[in-house]
């Protein structure tokens, strides 16, 4: 950057100050044009340079920082220190640039000032090239008209456009700071503001408009209205989406009969889907060949299944039909050894409903009762019978495997009170399966109008086999079952002391 933009900048007093209606000296001679010294180098430092004058250019230049005072005296020329000789030419008029630099990474000193009245702020993020230039420039805050300073309005083109402002890169590694450039007045105010008064908008002259001449009126058609809109309602445009599918079948919903009769089978229907995303009617489109699977279909889908429904045109909820199939399959149950077993569940219930139920006892002998005891008991996630559940949120089961001839298996001991308790006998048959089972109540239900539950017909449930094929007798061979239920939860185990 050379004297050129200080020299316009410091002239620009009287290049906009009102000529008074007076005789007015002689004006000074123009500075001498600027030379290698005059050029204005700011190091690569934080610091700062202050640069006054008036029309007739720099009259004192100060420095602070690193290399500052060096850059200011290659400014001013020695002459141009001393303060101006106040005279009656006119009213008195300085300005004054501070150009201030600070390195990333670095802090800023106090802020330098000018003479008067600061007419223009800018403070840009800058990278420098290797020969000084300023390469990179951003603006990060500005106050004041920028034409001020740069006629262009953009101080970063007319920065980049200026020779080097830096001296030259003296090592290896980028180069970025802040530079900060403020412009002062000390002038009468009508000076000043016709300087921040906005240039004259320029108008560019108009076009000539060709002379208008008249044609015959050509006669068009008129267009074709547009097709009427489809009727509200017409078409989906979105099918129903089943909500929750998996949910709305499970194996405790295997209808009795079917179950008793050993039916399987697949069974496709047609729903009715109204706009509310419930299931209004169900057709079978192809049955089963079971009554009661197909009627369990339909009654389930009735009653549990739920959409998001189609939706029409224009985005509205309508009735639509949507088309599904079930395919039952018989439930498969393990069945267990038949030896002497016992086993202790806690069961965590829900209303009519059981939430958890897992072993408790860790004396099993491995017959399988103490993993299948849940199975057992609860076929599924169906009611729990009124005998066990008797209204507690809380009870445990002990089951029991007798054999006779053999010893009966330890039983832990288990504190409360019993709610109900049964014991079926049996013969076991070489299948494994059951005959001959009678049960009977040990100890009533403890609940008003809790009906007792037949055990046999628990053990001996349709597609339900309690013991193994490979662990029957060869010959039918008496057996014993019992179930207890027992108020409350299992009590807590004393932890065992650690071994020092």
């Amino acid at each position: 950057m050379n004297l050129n933009l200080l020299a316009a900048t410091l002239g620009l007093a009287a290049q906009n100050t009102p000529v008074p209606q007076m005789a007015m000296p002689a004006p000074p001679p123009p500075p001498p044009a600027p030379s290698a010294r005059g050029a204005l180098t700011v190091p690569f430092e934080t610091g700062q340079l202050r640069i006054v004058g008036g029309p007739a250019g720099p009259r004192a230049c100060t420095g602070r920082g690193r290399g500052y005072e060096a850059a200011a005296a290659a400014v001013c020329p020695a002459r141009a220190t001393a303060p101006p000789t106040p005279g009656s030419a006119g009213p008195r008029t300085e300005t004054g640039v501070v150009i201030g630099f600070t390195r990333a990474g670095e802090r800023p000193d106090g802020a330098m000032r000018g003479p008067g009245r600061r007419l223009y702020d800018v403070e840009a993020e800058v990278e420098l090239s290797a020969g000084g230039a300023i390469a990179a420039c951003r603006i990060v805050r500005s106050d004041g008209p920028a034409r001020v300073l740069f006629p262009s309005g953009d101080p970063c083109r007319e920065l980049r456009r200026e020779s080097p402002l830096f001296a030259p890169a003296t090592g290896t590694g980028l180069r970025r700071g802040r530079l900060r450039i403020s412009f002062y007045m000390d002038a009468p105010p009508e000076t000043i503001a016709q300087i921040l008064r906005p240039p004259p908008l320029r108008m560019a002259p108009s076009p000539r408009m060709p002379p208008i001449t008249s044609a015959p009126p050509v006669y068009a058609p008129p267009a074709p209205p547009p097709p009427p809109p489809p009727p509200v309602g017409w078409g989906p445009r979105s099918r129903p989406e089943p909500r929750l599918r998996n949910s709305w079948f499970s194996s405790d919903d295997y209808p009795p009969a079917a179950m008793r009769a050993e039916q399987e089978g697949t069974v496709a229907v047609r729903l009715n889907v109204e706009a509310t995303g419930r299931v209004s009617n169900c057709t079978i489109v192809s049955s089963s060949g079971s009554v009661a699977l197909d009627a369990a279909t339909c009654r389930i889908f009735r009653s549990r299944a739920r959409f998001n429904p189609a939706r029409d045109s224009e985005g509205r909820a309508i009735a639509s039909v949507h088309g599904d199939r079930v395919r039952w399959v018989l439930p498969d149950i393990e069945a267990i050894s038949l030896r002497p077993d016992h086993a202790v569940l806690a069961v965590s219930l829900s209303g009519d409903r059981w939430e958890d139920c897992g072993p408790i006892d860790d004396r099993a002998t491995g017959s399988g009762l103490e993993d299948e005891g849940c199975g057992i008991v609860f076929p599924g996630r169906g009611p729990v019978a009124p005998a066990i559940a008797q209204g507690r949120s809380n009870i445990r089961i002990t089951l029991e495997v007798g054999v006779p001839g053999e010893p009966r298996p330890a039983v832990s001991p288990q504190p409360g009170n019993v709610l109900f308790a049964t014991t079926a006998t049996f013969e076991v048959a070489a299948s494994g399966a059951l005959t001959d089972c009678r049960a009977r109540i040990t100890v009533a239900p403890r609940m008003a109008g809790a009906e007792p539950l037949d055990l046999c017909a628990l053990l001996q449930r349709p597609h339900f086999q309690l013991f193994h094929a490979d662990s029957a007798p060869p010959r039918p061979s008496p057996g014993r079952f019992t179930l207890a239920v027992i108020d409350g939860p299992p009590a807590a185990v004393p932890e065992e002391p650690d071994e020092d």
